[in-house]
């Protein structure tokens, strides 16, 4: 009987160590990972309880839990997205090296860079007007003017 208890618990260390070893050999994003947590913990119940059925329903429940807990932890996206240079762009003052004329693109020069620009409304933007960021299109910046002020037209 005692000899069953440790079969038992060697196939689940087995079943183990062969799903933690296919997660380092891949790329699977902690799936693999989530088995060999399964089986580990299902390997230290085979101790104790006999039953096949127990032990999958351990398994299956360990494999589950490990799974939706290694995601929720290392979830790149879960502080409310990737955030990346272009997302701090909107808010910044730029001056127009090109002007913007509407529906024909125009240029700003903003840190040091020329981008492509065209303007939020309908208004003509000269060259040498201060404009503000109001987002990124695709690899072009919409801008709308500010006067010398600083205040919004």
């Amino acid at each position: 009987m005692r000899c069953l208890v440790y079969s038992l618990f060697f196939i689940w260390l087995i079943v183990g160590l062969l799903a933690f070893f296919i997660e380092l050999a891949s790329v699977s994003l902690f799936f693999f990972l989530s088995f060999a947590v399964g089986a580990f913990l299902t390997s230290i119940v085979a101790l104790f309880a006999e039953s096949w059925a127990y032990q999958i329903m351990i398994f299956l429940g360990n494999s589950v839990a490990s799974f939706i807990f290694l995601k929720y932890m290392f979830n790149p996206h879960k502080q409310g997205g990737v955030v990346t240079n272009v997302d701090r762009l909107p808010g910044m003052k730029c001056v127009v090296t090109k002007a913007i004329i509407p529906h024909v693109p125009g240029q700003v020069k903003l840190e040091g860079q020329i981008w492509a620009a065209r303007s939020l409304g309908t208004e003509m933007i000269f060259e040498d007007d201060l404009v503000e960021v109001v987002r990124v299109q695709g690899c072009h910046v919409l801008v709308k003017k500010f006067n010398s002020k600083g205040v919004q037209s």
